[in-house]
């Protein structure tokens, strides 16, 4: 990457793809920012998002979100039927990211064949368990919203370093692969202004 920039006129714009290339240019970022110009904020902010622990437990204003509980040990599994109802959800906190922070092995989708694992019993709950923490990945139990693959939108941003939105888009899934917790397969490009006020408070910066 480094070579390739150097043979520029001047530093070009990284974009990452996917988590693991996003905490591989992290973990490289003193070496690689004084070639490109970033895409993305530093881990401080963006590591909120993409970890899923941080992300729904840190509390959204104004975004309703699923009800969400660390798995760390089985002793934890015994709560969870006291604050939930089946059937639930597993899924990892980053699906490329296992313990001590090793992203080489297979992501998550590729062992158990989706982005997350559907249980409908407390049986079922602890099977499943135990399957996802041999396979070293951190695990958060979380309350299955039901609907149709055509009612998943997205709204990707992006922000100056003053916080200001400066472009946006708003889609919607039409198929993922698999059908249920998946990769999107057919997006329609929809424009829904409604859901900017959802990423972005003018009262105060977009990200703190």
């Amino acid at each position: 990457l480094i070579a390739h920039a150097k043979g520029q006129k001047r530093p070009p714009l990284l974009f990452c793809s996917d988590d693991r290339s996003l905490l591989l240019c992290e973990k490289y970022r003193s070496s690689l920012e004084k070639h490109f110009l970033f895409s993305f904020p530093p881990w401080e902010c963006i590591g909120k998002i993409v970890l899923k622990d941080s992300l729904y437990l840190q509390g959204l204003d104004g975004i309703s979100t699923p009800a969400t509980m660390p798995l760390r040990t089985v002793e934890d599994l015994s709560q969870v039927s006291r604050l939930m109802e089946f059937p639930l959800l597993l899924k990892p906190t980053l699906r490329c990211l296992r313990e001590g922070g090793e992203t080489s092995s297979p992501p998550f989708e590729k062992v158990f064949g989706e982005k997350a694992v559907r249980v409908r019993s407390r049986e079922e709950l602890a099977e499943r368990f135990k399957e996802i923490r041999d396979q070293r990945f951190d695990v958060l139990v979380q309350e299955e919203i039901p609907g149709g693959v055509e009612r998943l939108y997205t709204l990707g941003i992006y922000a100056g370093r003053d916080g200001q939105i400066k472009a946006a888009w708003t889609g919607r899934k039409l198929a993922q692969v698999p059908a249920d917790f998946g990769d999107a397969l057919i997006v329609e490009a929809d424009w829904s202004p409604a859901l900017l006020p959802l990423a972005h408070d003018p009262g105060r910066q977009l990200f703190d």
